[in-house]
């Protein structure tokens, strides 16, 4: 998921992981402040449900507008983690603050 700083990218991608907020993805504490740094992935059945058998690995990004990255750091993490392995993306979600 992409988004701004605190919008819930993590807790989606716990959900989407887990079916719950597992905690598999760290999350901030407020809608201030971001706690992902660096692009992390984790792999699982979507939504924690092994009888479906759809096998997922599910990436975390950093926030836009994150003041402790610029965002010729977050598109380098991006060509470096993505880019070199040949992940194939299916699906990117943009996570909004409403």
């Amino acid at each position: 998921p992409f988004g701004g700083i605190g919008v819930g990218k993590s807790t989606l991608c716990n959900y989407l992981l887990d079916g719950k907020d597992s905690g598999a993805f760290k999350t901030s504490d407020s809608s201030e402040g971001g706690f992902t740094n660096k692009i992390s992935y984790k792999t699982g059945f979507a939504l924690g449900k092994k009888k479906n058998g759809k096998k997922v690995k599910i990436f975390d990004f950093p926030g836009f507008g994150n003041p402790d990255l610029t965002l010729d750091e977050i598109v380098e993490n991006i060509k470096s983690e993505i880019i070199p392995k040949k992940e194939n993306i299916d699906m990117a979600i943009m996570v909004l603050k409403s």
